[in-house]
């Protein structure tokens, strides 16, 4: 009966969470057992989102996944939610909020900063805002932050990109562009989700197509809309930084896709044009895993920026703090581990922005904004641990960079092809695929043999020869394996995801067993491993090879 009364308390002080006459359905000693149990759980001190996690329990990971909705785990949402800091008195918004988290911890951020209860109400009633496109969630978001500061903030649901309400009318109940203090925000990311469409895509500039100007490496934007459909993610920034006012900061997760790829440079070129980038933390793929079915291996980055007050601003003389963690505090089963590298990466963040003296490590190191490469943001791509090895090895040895040697003819590069599962089996060629390289051998399986007639189609294309190196350019766990042909290999075919590297002759010594173990010493895979990048859920090397 103490249940059943306190629900109806809730009910009637928070009617805009509840449906009217809003009862538990459960019988008392089911719900006897359930209030048992959740008495266990604080929704404040649990180290997860629990609502969040429920939410991705009940809902199905088909669903969840088509619309993106892979909530941010609750270390990842602290870091950003420390990172950007913000004051009682600034205005805040998650423009999609699903159930709530980066809300939630900004009240518990202010809570745990010494806010009153009378500021916190204050707080959330006029400067906590959120949009989501989900009505369950809105509602969730809603319950889940009346629950934590006994007030109801501004959460309604809609489409932040259109700005427009579930029946179709512009969101007016909550403020809109250029008068938020701090954008917080996990976009929906995934290719089946549709971002925005006519009048709405219109409006913007990154739904336009962009010019490259090779003489400056700027963009430029052109009158023309693109085609086909944008990521939703590309937006969402877009919408990020027209929500923020002038001076403004942003903390957002990416995918590591977006913040290196060749395809979204135009991107980071407009973003760094809007905003200065405090911050960039790769995060390692386990992250948004929940459990061994659930969740996602996409690799993402945790981004804080500040928006330009001017956008004539200068960011040349200042400088990138930049992180790349190892762990997360869980496996890529969702099974809690040891081993969390985000509280270390938030301190050393924070010692930085005091003026303290960080040490130059994956888990904090400095980048000088006129040193970022073409726009890529990756911070594995600036390890710092690289960068003082080959320095120490300049002082013994010459330093060659491997596109050098193939400009001038000492090697020469080529990628093989891909035949398609129906010709797997169809003879006795081997089909040379990324896991059949290893430890400098290529093995050969007969289970993917090809036929003469497919071999006949590729074996002038490919012309590969006794002492040709091959080495892995795409996959997960195995770019940058190589292996050496031998006159026993010499009959195969190999497949796209995987580099030929072929020794000419040269005066500088250079032979294919000398370059077999340069490829494969310690210091080169690490170059290797820096450069490979995120595409959604696969890795690649790509032209970063040379």
């Amino acid at each position: 009966m103490f249940y059943r009364k306190t629900l109806r308390k809730l009910v009637d002080s928070h009617p805009e969470n509840f449906e009217e006459g809003e009862e538990f359905l459960l019988d008392p000693a089911g719900l006897s057992f359930v209030m048992q149990r959740l008495a266990k759980v604080s929704l404040i001190e649990t180290k997860r989102d629990v609502i969040g996690d429920a939410f991705e329990t009940f809902i199905g990971n088909h669903v969840r996944g088509q619309e993106g909705q892979f909530f941010t785990p609750k270390n990842a949402v602290e870091l950003l939610v420390k990172a950007v800091n913000p004051a009682i008195g600034e205005t805040v918004i998650d423009p999609a909020c699903g159930a709530g988290g980066f809300l939630g911890a900004t009240v518990q951020h202010h809570l745990n900063n010494g806010a009153t209860n009378r500021q916190i109400k204050s707080f959330v009633n006029k400067r906590l805002f959120g949009v989501d496109k989900d009505n369950y969630l809105a509602q969730l978001a809603r319950t889940h932050i009346a629950l934590l500061a006994s007030e109801n903030p501004g959460i309604p649901c809609g489409d932040s990109l259109a700005w427009r309400d579930e029946q179709g009318e512009m969101i007016d109940t909550i403020p809109g562009n250029g008068k938020y203090d701090i954008v917080l925000t996990n976009p929906p990311f995934g290719s089946k989700i549709v971002a925005a469409t006519g009048e709405d895509l219109a409006s913007f500039k990154l739904a336009y197509k962009w010019k490259l100007n090779k003489a400056t490496g700027t963009f430029s934007q052109s009158d023309k809309l693109q085609l086909r459909n944008i990521a939703p993610q590309v937006l969402f920034l877009e919408r990020c930084i027209q929500l923020a006012k002038p001076g403004g900061k942003i903390g957002l997760v990416l995918p590591e896709s977006l913040v290196s790829s060749k395809t979204h440079r135009y991107v980071m070129d407009f973003m760094r044009s809007e905003c200065h980038v405090d911050l960039v933390a790769g995060m390692p793929e386990n992250l948004f895993k929940t459990s061994g079915k659930g969740g996602t291996h996409t690799k993402t980055c945790l981004l804080v920026l500040r928006k330009k007050v001017d956008r004539q601003e200068q960011s040349g003389q200042s400088k990138l703090f930049m992180a790349e963690a190892k762990w997360c505090g869980h496996d890529s089963r969702g099974k809690s581990i040891p081993h969390d590298d985000l509280g270390t990466i938030t301190e050393n963040y924070l010692n930085f922005k005091a003026g303290k003296r960080i040490s130059n490590t994956p888990m904090g190191f400095l980048v000088p904004d006129r040193s970022i490469a073409q726009n890529v943001l990756a911070p594995r791509y600036y390890d710092p641990s690289v960068k003082a090895e080959l320095r120490a090895l300049a002082k013994t040895h010459d330093l060659i960079v491997l596109g050098d040697l193939v400009n001038s003819g000492i090697l020469k590069l080529q990628t093989g092809h891909e035949v398609g599962k129906l010709a797997y089996g169809t003879g006795t060629i081997p089909f040379v695929r990324t896991s059949d390289i290893s430890s400098w051998e290529i093995k050969l399986d007969p289970k993917h043999g090809l036929s003469e007639e497919i071999f006949s189609q590729y074996s002038a294309k490919q012309d590969v020869q006794p002492d040709d190196i091959l080495l892995v350019r795409d996959g997960t766990y195995l770019i940058g394996t190589c292996g050496i042909v031998t006159a026993n290999d010499k009959k195969m075919v190999y497949q796209s995801h995987i580099y030929k590297i072929r020794t000419l002759p040269n005066k500088l010594g250079i032979n294919p067993h000398l370059l077999l173990a340069i490829l494969t010493c310690e210091i080169v895979q690490k170059q290797i491993c820096s450069r490979r990048f995120t595409q959604d859920i696969i890795d690649s090397l790509g032209d970063r090879i040379l």
